[in-house]
């Protein structure tokens, strides 16, 4: 079993960005530079918070060419709105797309919460809420282009796997917060 998945993650990892490489540095550029202009522009811009706001940059950009810009416009997008809640494909060897989803948005939150620390000012549950809802609606944005450009499924298990691993992703960095350091505050 152990094999198997061993297999299984290979070759999704192998595959994932596979001559899409490319892809990915342009929008991860955008994504910082975006980044930093509003956080120039709210005066919210410190030195410590660049590496972070960098990686978060990556991840989205990683994020943005795996579901959307690193396929071609051929899949039925309506086909499977209520399927993808197994863990198992019917020939019984594990379904990379659900497992997938169930950690895609766990970096995405953690890094938003290490990198935009103004966004915990009101409190930690609020940083739940926050970075909870807007795993949400980007995995509402990808599903919803995803339906629109033929360019993946659009899935409600999706965006709950999503969602779930956006919570995930909060409390993993609410529990390194905890062990390692204090509170950071921004003026």
């Amino acid at each position: 079993m152990i094999k198997a998945l061993f297999e299984d993650f290979s070759y999704v990892v192998g595959h994932l960005l596979a001559g899409n490489e490319w892809k990915v540095i342009p929008v991860a550029v955008l994504v910082f530079l975006l980044v930093l202009v509003i956080r120039l522009w709210y005066g919210r811009l410190r030195a410590e918070h660049l590496i972070p706001t960098f990686l978060w940059a990556i991840y989205t950009a990683i994020l943005f060419t795996v579901t959307l810009l690193g396929r071609e416009g051929t899949y039925d997008s309506t086909s499977g709105i209520f399927t993808g809640w197994s863990l198992r494909r019917s020939d019984g060897r594990y379904s990379f797309d659900t497992l997938y989803n169930m950690v895609m948005f766990t970096p995405w939150t953690f890094l938003a919460a290490w990198a935009f620390p103004f966004l915990s000012t009101r409190g930690k549950s609020k940083l739940v809420l926050l970075l909870t809802g807007l795993s949400l609606c980007f995995s509402l944005l990808i599903e919803c282009v995803q339906l629109l450009t033929a360019r993946g499924a659009f899935q409600i298990s999706d965006l709950v796997y999503n969602a779930l691993s956006g919570l995930l992703g909060v409390l993993i960095f609410l529990a390194f917060q905890r062990l390692f350091g204090k509170k950071e505050k921004e003026n």
